[in-house]
């Protein structure tokens, strides 16, 4: 019995032990929810006013701050694109968020007299920029002005900026000491919740599971952790401040390649670090990719922000030899290898974006080398090569520097063997085109020095304009390329804006060219015959050939619209031939019918004289047509003869062993020499009707005809005056002691049945020289 009291007192004992435990329990969990609830009513005081004031107005400001960050690219935006729909739509929406926000401010988030510095900064930015958008919205802009509207709309933007910056300083001071008070508040808070939770949660099976449960955490955790150690990529955990708190070893590899012991973590990343992880942070972007410039090589990032942990993981790769191919890969599609110029692909994509554009305005400018082929011929590849890249280079500084005709906005591109092109946007060929192509002729004036021998280039320049000329890339390449062959055509080193009678031009010209190479076969080429007199007789000695073209539909074609033709598509040679023949054939006829001593001239271009096969073809008509060669005279121009005065002299020689007359047609006109004139084995000088139109009333061409026949006299050499007119002009030209003459005085050129006649007319005969009026040219010359 006493056993089982003493049994009974033990459980009473710990009964009371329980209830006091619990008591206790009770009694602590009463004095931490108290104490808690103490704590958390001062954390609500000290947060409130951070809360309901600070944190509103440091938001304001700050969303206030960057709007206005955004009204600068518009006011920049219509500056370069002058598109005030644009611009009233991008401004308006901006003044809208802009005004909303004031009227947040003034609302009372931060005080209407905090609030006022702001107002009148704002007053005066908007005041600035409607003087800016009046300076644009002109007919004429004024663009210095707009220049300066534009400076102080800029500067009264950067003082609201500053206004609100310096009303932000004081909130953030705020919300720091508020921040220092809170989390003064929060220690103590989390002090009481640690020890209520130490009490509630002390029990050796949650400490023992807790315990296991972080044990196997710990240990996948190292695992893990292996990975990125292992990694031979870099691999770097970043703070939220941007600072590297971890690198692994594949870092430190890289860093030893690029800089040694004096390379930091920090020399792999990029330089605006800072930036671009509050730029994610702001953006709420969790991954991202760099690529960017590390020291000698190009990286490639890709980091992650871990939100719950407010850092960064960046993993990197070496992308170096990769960029550097795909570089090259893109040089060689969109580059031309040897001048480094944008090339033809370039060129036509450039051209599609911008035709794209709305309100696209510029030109497009072709450019040919002259004489491209020549140079290939005369100095090879390897030279011209050369050639192109200094060529190249004049033209790049024509269109960087600007000059009279540059425009900043140019790109210049190389199409193909000679040829480049341009693209100038916002330029008519009326504003540039005279100026863009004295800059380049006065560019190419000096010489290129190639391997220590100087070299003049020249360039046929087309242009075209867009919308004007075409809103088509097509119809605008096809359009300068028009015009450039009607520049090169008229002899190069020149431009030609494009117009419409090109094309119509270019089509008649290719219609005849049809034409023309028919014109033998079909029978519609004629010889006709101007008479060469004797100027101290008046008797025929010689007829000179020229050629007529009887085209269906047209009539007579003269040989100033169809020779250049044929001269440019080598249709030049077989007709040249033709009218040989039929030259010499004709003489024939004539020295059968008496006329032992005539002499037929005929031209020969200057692609028949630089053939090879020139002496042989002649003497093959000469036997051919049985004419002796003494009455066959070939003329050759001036201008001709001295393209490779070498060559010249070989095929003079070689011509002259034949027993043919040669003579210089047009002389006066080139740039030949004396030297060069003496070793010339030829017989005649005919003087160019240039110098005989007003040999008359001119002094200067009066003594310029004299001094040439006074030439032909010295060298032994027969002189004859062609288009001579007036009887005043052959009185004239006798004095001097011209021997021949030619000119509508006495005939024009005519059919060979009307020439017959004329030679069964016997020649000329004079009539009497009107004497008052040739006293008076010769008192003229006298002066």
């Amino acid at each position: 019995m006493l056993k089982r009291c003493a049994r009974r007192a033990r459980h009473a004992s710990l009964d009371q032990k329980i209830i006091a435990i619990f008591a206790l329990a009770w009694l602590a969990t009463a004095c931490a929810l108290g104490l808690i609830y103490v704590d958390g009513r001062a954390l609500h005081q000290s947060t409130l006013p951070l809360v309901g004031q600070a944190l509103p107005s440091l938001t304001g400001l700050s969303q206030l701050r960057l709007e206005l960050g955004q009204q600068k690219p518009i006011l920049y935006e219509y500056y370069a694109t002058i598109d005030r729909a644009k611009f009233l739509r991008d401004w308006r929406d901006s003044q809208s968020r802009t005004d909303h926000l004031l009227d947040a401010v003034r609302a009372g988030l931060i005080g209407a007299e905090q609030a006022a510095p702001i107002t009148q900064a704002y007053g005066r930015f908007n005041l600035a920029a409607r003087q800016f958008d009046d300076a644009l919205n002109t007919a004429r802009i004024d663009w210095e002005r707009t220049r300066t509207l534009l400076a102080e709309t800029d500067d009264a933007l950067a003082e609201l900026a500053r206004t609100v910056d310096r009303l932000l300083i004081p909130i953030e001071r705020s919300m720091i000491a508020s921040e220092q008070n809170t989390g003064q508040r929060l220690n103590s808070l989390f002090t009481t919740i640690g020890f209520f939770a130490l009490i509630v949660l002390v029990t050796g099976v949650f400490f023992v599971i807790t315990a296991r449960a972080w044990l196997r955490e710990a240990g996948n955790r190292r695992r893990l952790a292996m990975f990125a150690e292992r990694d031979p990529n870099p691999v770097m955990s970043l703070a939220a401040d941007g600072r590297v708190v971890y690198a692994n070893r594949g870092a430190e590899k890289m860093l030893k390649m690029l800089g040694g012991a004096s390379a930091t973590a920090a020399t792999l990343l990029p330089q605006d670090l800072g930036t671009r992880l509050q730029a994610m942070r702001s953006a709420g972007i969790h991954h991202d990719k760099w690529i960017y410039p590390a020291a000698a090589l190009t990286l490639s990032c890709r980091v992650h922000f871990l939100k719950d942990q407010n850092s960064f993981h960046c993993y990197l790769s070496d992308v170096t030899r990769r960029k550097r191919a795909e570089r090259q890969l893109v040089f060689q599609a969109y580059y031309d290898g040897l001048t480094g110029l944008p090339n033809r692909r370039m060129f036509e994509r450039r051209l599609e974006t911008l035709l794209t554009r709305r309100h696209a305005a510029g030109i497009v400018v072709l450019l040919k080398l002259d004489r491209f082929q020549l140079l290939i011929s005369s100095f090879g590849h390897v030279v011209c090569d050369q050639i192109l890249q200094n060529a190249a280079a004049r033209l790049t500084d024509v269109v960087r520097n600007g000059g009279q005709g540059g425009n900043p906005r140019a790109g210049l591109y190389r199409l193909d063997g000679g040829r480049f092109a341009m693209i100038a946007c916002d330029a008519g060929k009326e504003q540039i085109g005279e100026a863009l192509t004295k800059d380049i002729v006065e560019a190419m004036n000096t010489p290129l020095e190639i391997d220590g021998r100087e070299v003049f280039v020249t360039f046929s320049v087309g242009l075209s304009s867009y919308p004007p000329d075409g809103v088509e890339s097509g119809v605008l390449l096809k359009n300068a390329e028009s015009a450039m062959h009607y520049a090169e055509q008229r002899g190069g080193h020149g431009y030609q804006s494009y117009s419409e009678q090109l094309n119509s031009g270019a089509r008649e010209r290719l219609d005849m060219e049809n034409a023309l190479r028919r014109a033998i076969e079909r029978e519609q080429l004629e010889l006709f015959y101007q008479p060469q007199l004797d100027v101290a007789s008046g008797r025929i000695v010689g007829a000179e050939a020229l050629m007529r073209w009887r085209l269906d539909g047209r009539g007579i074609v003269g040989p100033g619209e169809f020779i250049p033709l044929a001269e440019e598509t080598g249709l030049i040679v077989p007709i040249g031939i033709w009218a040989l023949e039929t030259a010499c054939r004709q003489a024939k006829i004539w020295q059968g019918l008496g006329y032992a001593d005539l002499t037929v001239a005929v031209n020969i271009s200057g692609r028949q004289f630089l053939a090879a096969d020139l002496p042989q073809t002649v003497a093959r008509i000469l036997r051919h047509t049985g004419l002796p060669a003494a009455l066959l005279e070939l003329e050759i121009t001036e201008s001709v003869a001295m393209k490779d005065v070498d060559l010249t002299i070989a095929t003079l020689c070689r011509l002259k062993q034949l027993g043919v007359k040669l003579s210089i047609d047009d002389f006066g006109t080139g740039y030949s020499s004396l030297g060069y004139l003496k070793r010339f084995p030829i017989d005649k000088l005919k003087i160019d009707r240039s110098f005989l139109c007003n040999v008359t009333s001119d002094p200067s061409d009066a003594a310029i005809a004299q001094a040439v026949i006074a030439l032909g006299r010295s060298l032994n050499l027969t002189v004859l005056a062609e288009g001579i007119e007036t009887p005043q002009q052959l009185d004239l030209l006798r004095r001097f002691g011209c021997k021949e003459m030619q000119g509508y005085l006495f005939s024009c050129p005519v059919p060979v049945d009307q020439f017959s006649a004329l030679l069964r007319g016997g020649g000329y005969r004079e009539p009497p020289p009107a004497r008052e009026e040739f006293m008076l040219d010769l008192a003229c010359l006298s002066h």
